[in-house]
């Protein structure tokens, strides 16, 4: 199997799908129904440190409970299978392949529906959130190629993207809608000959988008430059969670107040404005004397349940969880204690990406 180099540096060239594919690709919204849910067992010895135990408690936790209403796969690096082993249920499948890290929604192809309902993945280029930890491909080459292997082995068609990107740095509505920040797409540190404007063909090309709403940036001290992830989802078509803060002294409360207004003020794929439903973000907490990026709006869909991650303040833990479930009524809401992910940089969306199932059209 050849993987892509990605290069960062090289400006992404366009190619178009042949004719009987052109447009028709799609991006599926994230309540579509699932053939199973990807994740990938914690092991990095920087990314958890002195808290490996409680990060794998939580992911365990995520694992196992979603795993009640669809299929879970883990993928652990070969060393860690005793600890997998021990915390995850027997109805989990566990592939032993290379890893880095655990974000498997960042590093796990892009599913989408081509033409005929069938299911394709795009491979985006993974550089570790622009190498900020300077280890080069030696220290995330192994989870750069997740997404190939993933693909190869579901038998899928892969389709290699030209430009570095992180599923967390993508929202979308299922109908040509698509929210994403300037401060991860554009950031020299991973695209830094990219424009707006080719960026939005790319996403066109590739996913089927229509419309893409860019946000400035992310909450403060995001290890990811600011993933849409953790301030917006898609509820239903026209209808989007945003977080928010009424607190103007709130180191936060700037970027969510512009990220509100700049939905507020676009139309969507369907020349809709958008439904805003607020959703607080979680009281501050602090972990090696920085304030943790903390966010409700980083939960999990799976099918017929909605996983909240819950931050220990069980009265707005209970708040987000009821504004949340209100948007899904036919889903069980269920709250799972998140801080441990936090404390590594992410949350249960972070740690989770989904399969849908083939469309049938």
């Amino acid at each position: 199997m050849s993987l892509p180099s990605h290069r960062a540096d090289a400006a992404p060239s366009l190619k178009k799908p042949p004719e009987s594919t052109a447009g028709q690709y799609r991006l599926p919204a994230a309540w579509e129904p699932h053939a199973r849910t990807w994740m990938a067992w914690p092991g990095h010895p920087d990314t958890f440190a002195g808290i490996v135990d409680e990060a794998r408690a939580a992911y365990a936790a995520v694992a196992n409970r979603l795993s009640e209403f669809e299929p879970v796969v883990m993928v652990v690096a070969p060393g860690q299978e005793k600890s997998a082993r021990r915390r995850l249920s027997s109805a989990i499948e566990r592939l032993i392949w290379p890893l880095n890290d655990a974000w498997m929604r960042d590093i796990a192809p892009s599913f989408i529906h081509a033409p005929g309902g069938v299911l394709v993945g795009v491979d985006w280029g993974f550089n570790d959130y622009g190498d900020k930890d300077g280890r080069g491909e030696t220290g995330y080459g192994d989870d750069a190629r997740i997404a190939g292997r993933i693909l190869s082995h579901l038998g899928l068609e892969r389709i290699a993207a030209p430009i570095i990107c992180e599923g967390g740095a993508l929202v979308g509505d299922g109908t040509g809608t698509l929210v994403t920040t300037r401060s991860v797409i554009l950031n020299p540190n991973r695209n830094p000959r990219l424009d707006p404007a080719h960026a939005e063909a790319l996403f066109q090309e590739l996913l089927g988008i229509r419309k893409t709403i860019w946000l400035p940036a992310g909450l403060r001290n995001d290890d990811t430059d600011g993933h849409a992830d953790n301030l917006v989802a898609f509820v239903a078509p026209g209808r989007v969670l945003v977080l928010s803060e009424d607190n103007p002294s709130d180191g936060n409360y700037p970027v969510l107040r512009e990220c509100a207004h700049r939905i507020e003020a676009e139309l969507d794929a369907a020349q809709r404005h958008l439904e805003l439903v607020r959703l607080p973000q979680p009281r501050p907490r602090h972990g090696n004397g920085l304030r943790l990026a903390l966010s409700y709006v980083n939960y999990y869909l799976g099918n017929e349940v909605v996983l909240v991650p819950g931050y220990g303040d069980l009265r707005r833990d209970a708040d987000a969880r009821a504004i949340i479930a209100e948007q899904f009524p036919r889903r069980r809401a269920l709250t799972l204690p998140a801080l441990a992910i936090a404390a590594g940089g992410g949350g249960l969306h972070c740690i989770t990406h989904e399969e849908p199932l083939p469309c049938v059209s």
